[in-house]
C-alpha cells in the first residue's frame, strides 16, 4: 500500500500514512492554520487525534458517537477547546454521560449548517467520521 507523507504544518514533522487510510487532508495555510483530517479507518483517526492537535488549539469533531476521539482531543487541546457533534441523541447523551467534562452536541451537520458555522467559530482542527 502507498503511504502519504503528511506534515504537522506546525512542528514540520512528518509522518506516514496508507493512501488507503487517508480519504482527505486538507489545510488552509494562513496565519489562522485550520486543519481538516478525514479517515477510512478509525485506528487511524485515533491516531491522528492523538498526533496532530496541540496545547490551545480548537478541536470539534464531526461523528463524535461514543466520545472516545473527542476525549482524546481533549487530553492535547484541553477539555474547554473540544466539541463533539453527533447526529444521534442517544450518542450525545451516552458521551455526556461517559465524559461529562467535555462538551458534545446533537446535529445534523449536513442539515443544520449555520448551528455548525455557530459552533465551529474558532475551530483551528476539524475531524470528521461519519462513515
Amino acid at each position: 500500500d502507498d503511504c502519504l507523507e503528511v506534515r504537522n504544518l506546525r512542528d514540520s514533522k512528518l509522518r506516514n500514512v496508507k493512501t488507503s487510510q487517508l480519504a482527505l487532508v486538507q489545510a488552509k495555510e494562513d496565519v489562522g492554520c485550520s486543519i481538516g483530517i478525514i479517515t477510512a479507518e478509525t485506528d487511524v483517526f485515533r491516531k491522528m487525534a492523538r498526533l496532530l492537535p496541540e496545547a490551545g488549539d480548537k478541536a470539534m469533531d464531526v461523528g463524535s458517537a461514543t466520545g472516545a476521539c473527542t476525549a482524546v482531543l481533549a487530553r492535547s487541546c484541553g477539555s474547554e477547546n473540544v466539541i463533539g457533534i453527533d447526529i444521534s441523541m442517544e450518542e450525545v447523551t451516552h458521551s455526556r454521560l461517559q465524559h461529562p467534562d467535555l462538551r458534545f452536541e446533537c446535529l445534523d451537520v449536513l442539515k443544520e449548517g449555520e448551528r455548525l458555522q455557530e459552533l465551529a467559530h474558532g475551530v483551528s482542527i476539524l475531524f470528521v467520521d461519519i462513515g
